[in-house]
């Protein structure tokens, strides 16, 4: 009997977490709770995307007379998901809104582009507003209420299997190119490869195709930039990578053709782009132009310096002994300062980090040492709020956002991680835990 209620309790659960997410689908996302004036309407674009593709999240305000204060009580919880807020402005504006044949006072107050980690059933809740309404004219004292967002589930499908080779996460509608500065070139002197993917899509998360380079060049780590379209609720822009190689060799070299795969969800299909290959000619090296390092053999006449005074070898020999000594003292001193500072208040760097779960967990310990208490609970913006309160310079914090994304995109990518990327997630990693070890 027992087994049997059980049964029945399950089996009516999962039934109204699927008419939920039909309820969701055929309202196109939206969940306005059942009761009058105000409340606050949760929309998404999409409520069954691809995992990986963006969706926005909406909270607007519903009202009928006089526009409240609004502030935040709680941030939504979005566990499972990557998300960006999207700045509705300084000022909310307010516009006529109707909801099953009432019209209101619409405010749109917050907005998230969010995308799934993983394939599966996601909900998103927790999103508390507070509101202030004038009953009058001043000095009439306002209404305070207390409003909380409908939950949202979404409903993240699996990308198509087998996804194919090459495709590192990519997820939206892009086009790509390969270029390099110059053609011609002589031995020794750089030249810059320029890789560039531009559209709309997870572009702040998408992992960029590896540069296959002849054994004739040798290379610097190459430097990345992000250029994102703010004004736009959908991440569109472009992503670019420039690399500087130096030709050990002359002669023709090619660099062969480089494809970018990305996933089109509108199409439900793959897409692969090629660069096409680049030809090269390296020429002999010409003249510098460097002047040599050998010292003139004659010192002219009118250069020469006079004889300095004569003093007593044995003087010279002391006063250059005395002198090396107050320096020695003088650094000694310094090294033994320097290091009891930073013996009181730092603990030793970790070493030999090999995987994105031992950075993200080595920056989280660190976080934890400056007094952030439970960081990897924490939404973005709580942690960027949390360590300024601790003197983390903003720019340090953009620094680790970034760092943190990387190792969320690294975790969870279908194609896995290249040495290429965990070697420069390693060194941008040691840099990021210095800086934040600075008192």
């Amino acid at each position: 009997m027992r087994n049997t209620v059980r049964s029945m309790l399950s089996g009516l659960m999962m039934t109204a977490v699927a008419l939920l997410c039909l309820a969701a689908e055929a309202n196109g996302g939206d969940q306005v709770p059942a009761k009058k004036a105000p409340f606050i309407r949760t929309t998404l674009t999409n409520t069954t995307p691809y995992a990986g593709e963006e969706t926005v999240l909406s909270y607007t305000i519903c009202f009928t007379g006089d526009a409240p204060q609004v502030s935040d009580l709680s941030d939504p919880a979005l566990d499972g998901f990557r998300a960006e807020e999207i700045d509705p402005g300084r000022y909310v504006k307010s516009i006529p809104v109707t909801i099953d044949g009432t019209l209101y006072r619409g405010a749109l107050v917050r907005q998230y582009r969010v995308s799934a980690l993983q394939p599966g059933t996601l909900s998103i809740r927790g999103y508390r507003l507070r509101c202030l309404f004038p009953d009058g004219p001043p000095p009439a004292k306002s209404r305070n209420i207390v409003l909380a967002a409908p939950d949202m589930l979404i409903r993240a499908r699996p990308l198509p299997e087998p996804a194919p080779k090459g495709f590192r996460g990519a997820v939206g509608s892009f086009s790509f190119g390969l270029t390099a500065d110059r053609t011609t070139l002589r031995a020794g002197d750089p030249l810059t490869i320029t890789l560039t993917i531009a559209g709309t899509g997870n572009l702040s998360a998408l992992g960029a195709p590896e540069l296959v380079f002849p054994p004739e060049f040798h290379q610097r780590l190459p430097v990345s930039a992000l250029h994102l379209d703010s004004s736009k609720n959908r991440s569109s822009g472009s992503f670019s990578s420039k690399i500087t190689l130096y030709p050990d060799q002359t002669g023709n070299v090619t660099i062969p053709e480089t494809r970018f795969v990305y996933f089109d969800p509108l199409k439900n299909s793959y897409r692969t782009l090629a660069s096409g290959p680049v030809a090269i000619s390296v020429m002999p090296a010409g003249n510098t132009g460097e002047k040599s390092g050998k010292l003139p053999d004659s010192v002219p006449a009118e250069s020469a310096a006079k004889p300095l005074p004569a003093f007593p070898a044995a003087a010279i020999a002391l006063g250059a002994l005395l002198a090396f000594l107050a320096v020695a003292i003088a650094g000694k001193k310094l090294r033994r300062k320097e290091t009891g500072k930073s013996g009181r208040n730092r603990e030793p760097l970790p070493s030999g980090l090999k995987t994105p779960q031992e950075m993200k967990a080595a920056l989280y310990r660190l976080i934890g040492q400056k007094g952030v208490v439970r960081a990897e609970s924490l939404t973005r913006a709580q942690l960027g709020t949390a360590l300024l309160e601790k003197g983390v310079s903003r720019d340090i914090f953009g620094e680790l956002e970034k760092q943190l994304e990387s190792i969320d995109r690294m975790m969870f990518s279908p194609a896995g991680v290249s040495a290429v990327e965990l070697e420069r997630l390693r060194s941008d990693g040691e840099r990021l835990l210095h800086l934040l070890q600075q008192p």
